[in-house]
Order: structure tokens, then sequence, then C-alpha cells
């Protein structure tokens, strides 16, 4: 099955070190994190999704990754992400989300990196790289938007804690 150029361009944004924590959110049928995976040795991947559906669709794609049907808010794991990225998660930018952005703080180690790429429809990607840029400078994330492709950007913030994993 064709991955979308979108989450190509995602994954290859994120940088990943072998050894990397990785968490997508809204992991879908798990095209992206058959990506992630093939960059990981020793690394981890956890992809979550609200879809039962979707979840059982990317077990089946991507047999050992880690996947839960489970909400951001109710998300409990032990440890800390290196990575934390979504694809098209609307949430970000179509309400306030203070909640979300204060859970991924919460599940970020420090020094880690949040990446939420979208590929926008028409010429939206000014208007909501603003917008997302915003968001993460509320939280205390120095916001980077970075033009991945044709309607394909992403907003990268680094953790503003030390940069010391702890989850090792």
């Amino acid at each position: 099955m064709a991955v979308p150029g979108r989450l190509t361009l995602a994954v290859d944004a994120l940088d990943l070190r072998p050894d990397a924590w990785v968490l997508e959110i809204g992991c879908g049928r798990g095209a992206a994190a058959r990506l992630v995976v093939e960059k990981l040795t020793t690394g981890r991947y956890l992809g979550v999704d609200r879809s039962e559906t979707a979840i059982r669709a990317a077990r089946e794609r991507v047999p050992g990754a880690d996947f839960r049907c489970e909400a951001l808010e109710r998300l409990s794991v032990e440890g800390e992400f290196d990575v934390i990225f979504a694809v098209n998660v609307n949430h970000f930018w179509v309400r306030d989300p203070a909640a979300e952005m204060e859970r991924l703080l919460a599940l970020l180690a420090p020094g880690g990196s949040l990446l939420l790429c979208y590929e926008t429809p028409g010429d939206r990607s000014a208007e909501l790289g603003g917008r997302l840029s915003e968001v993460f400078a509320r939280h205390g994330l120095r916001p980077e938007v970075n033009v991945l492709g044709p309607k394909v950007f992403a907003v990268a913030g680094q953790s503003p804690r030390a940069s010391q994993t702890s989850h090792r």
C-alpha cells in the first residue's frame, strides 16, 4: 500500500535517532508507524488513535509496534518520549488545545521534540502555521515553521526543560 507523501515528509522531518522513543498521536492505520519503526533499532514506537478500527488495521500493518485505542488525555505511559508527532490532527488548531499541549509536554522528555504536520487545503499553510506557532509559544516551545512540500508544513518545538533525557 502506498504511503501518502505528507507522512513520508513528516517522518523525514523527525530526524530520528535509532534509539528514540516515539509517540504518534492519531496514528490511523499505521502508515507513518511503518516508516518510523524502520528507522529505529533499540528505540520504541507507540501509536495512539481513538478509532478501534484504525488500531486493528495498524496492528496488522506493523506487527510488533505498540498501538493503543486511547484518547491523548487518558494516555498513561511509563517514561517520556524523545519525539512526539501528529499528522493532520485537527484539534490542535480548530480550538484551543491547552489541555492537549499540557499533556504532550508532560509526556515529552527533557530536550525532546514535538512536531505537528499538516497538508492544507488551498493556501492555508501560513494561516495555520501562524496559529500553531502561537500555541507552541504559549506553552513554552520556541516554534519553528518548516515547509516540507507543496501544501505540507510542520511546526516543531523542543521541550523547554533541561536537555538531559530521563527515560533511559
